[in-house]
């Protein structure tokens, strides 16, 4: 083949896969909206409502369950099929998970699970990305698009399309990035942030105040450093925790009904009593708290990554990713006293790093904290979200996730 044709050949390839990734962004951007008005409609209709819909949770576990028997087919595994499907171009992306990911999450935030959100986002995105690659019968275009979809759908929920790039390129494998795939995943985050918000979902902005230029002391740099181990520990402990209690779950209640209604009753129970659902659902009433002058406690974080954990491990559907970044921020707030440090720019520095330990990622932390902060302070969220990725021992709470 002469170098015209070959050249030819890579600018048909590039424009379609240009425009694919469109389509892809633009589907992910309208389910993303749908989903994430859905949600925050529900909790705001639960938080004025709790007294009734909290304890229904057991309930609502029971039809989770029940629906993932009668029609899933396994596509409870969520994140883990779509890096098994990523990384192993054999392995298929059922289309009803999207359905199901969607309306399990939306019944357990009717009852107050303390779950997130960007998880079934990613799948969202990566559902769509398999099914327009299969469409087109290309392996390539496929995988490809898969990693497309998945920073659709963060950029479409979140409305970060630069975090979301980040982190679809690097959190398959640590530490490495997948370069092919960086100009359509451009793509389909640009095409699903703009639509989102065309149907009205809003990101979040929390600037910080100005705190005057930053120097790079020694002293300064220490303080950095050990913020950063402790918010790679608090990352760790979820990760860790996360992955013993769903182990031992399956063992003390191996019947998933049983174990989902049990352990969703206690939650329910546990959830009205401790500060009356402060930690239900997507728990903004913290993050409010942390960046606009509220209440924050000194076991917010505890207690909500106890929360998450428990929920996720008793088979509840829905993310880590909102509620890491809401462990971190209230985590960072509380100990900015230890280190003489403005605590909005500890919250802030927390809201990041937490979040990178624990998915054992790098570029997406820096990436969101400065789309969510203001990128001002990028040195310093660079510097903390690096510390606490390099010390994390490449763990994380994706079970599939390979490294380098």
């Amino acid at each position: 083949m002469d170098t015209f044709h070959i050249w030819r050949y890579r600018i048909i390839s590039a424009l379609q896969m240009g425009a694919l990734s469109c389509a892809v962004g633009i589907c992910s951007g309208v389910v993303c909206a749908v989903f994430g008005r859905g949600l925050l409609l529900i909790n705001n209709f639960r938080d004025a409502h709790q007294i009734f819909l909290i304890p229904l949770l057991p309930l609502l576990g029971l039809c989770i369950v029940f629906m993932y028997d009668k029609w899933g087919g396994g596509a409870e595994e969520g994140m883990n099929i779509v890096f098994a499907a990523g990384l192993d171009d054999t392995r298929p992306i059922p289309f009803r998970m999207m359905p199901l990911a969607v309306g399990a999450t939306w019944f357990g935030h009717v009852g107050g699970a303390s779950v997130g959100r960007e998880g079934v986002a990613c799948q969202i995105g990566a559902v769509i990305g398999y099914t327009v690659g299969k469409l087109v019968k290309n392996k390539r275009f496929t995988q490809t698009l898969i990693i497309a979809g998945m920073a659709g759908g963060f950029a479409g929920l979140f409305r970060t399309p630069i975090a979301a790039v980040c982190f679809a390129l690097e959190v398959m494998v640590a530490g490495r990035l997948f370069y092919y795939a960086l100009l359509p995943a451009v793509i389909a985050a640009g095409s699903a942030s703009a639509v989102s918000g065309l149907l009205g979902l809003t990101h979040e902005y929390f600037p910080l105040p100005d705190m005057g230029e930053a120097a790079f002391t020694l002293p300064f740099v220490a303080k950095l450093t050990a913020l950063a181990l402790l918010f790679c520990a608090a990352g760790q402990l979820f990760a860790h925790l996360l992955k013993y209690c769903h182990e031992r779950f399956h063992v003390w209640l191996p019947n998933k009904y049983k174990r989902i209604f049990i352990v969703g009753a206690v939650l329910s129970a546990l959830l009205l009593v401790v500060h009356k659902g402060r930690y239900a659902g997507l728990s903004f009433s913290i993050t409010d708290a942390v960046f606009e002058g509220g209440n924050v406690f000194m076991y917010d974080w505890i207690l909500k990554l106890l929360f998450t954990v428990v929920c996720l491990s008793a088979g509840f559907q829905g993310g880590e990713l909102t509620p890491l970044f809401i462990i971190g921020s209230a985590f960072g707030y509380i100990v900015a006293p230890l280190f003489g440090l403005p605590p909005l720019l500890c919250a802030a520095l927390g809201h990041g790093a937490v979040f990178g330990s624990a998915t054992n990622t790098l570029l997406a932390p820096i990436a969101i904290t400065g789309a969510v902060f203001g990128f001002q302070y990028t040195p310093l969220f660079a510097l903390v979200c690096a510390v606490a990725f390099y010390c994390n021992g490449n763990h994380g709470i994706y079970r599939l996730q390979r490294t380098v």
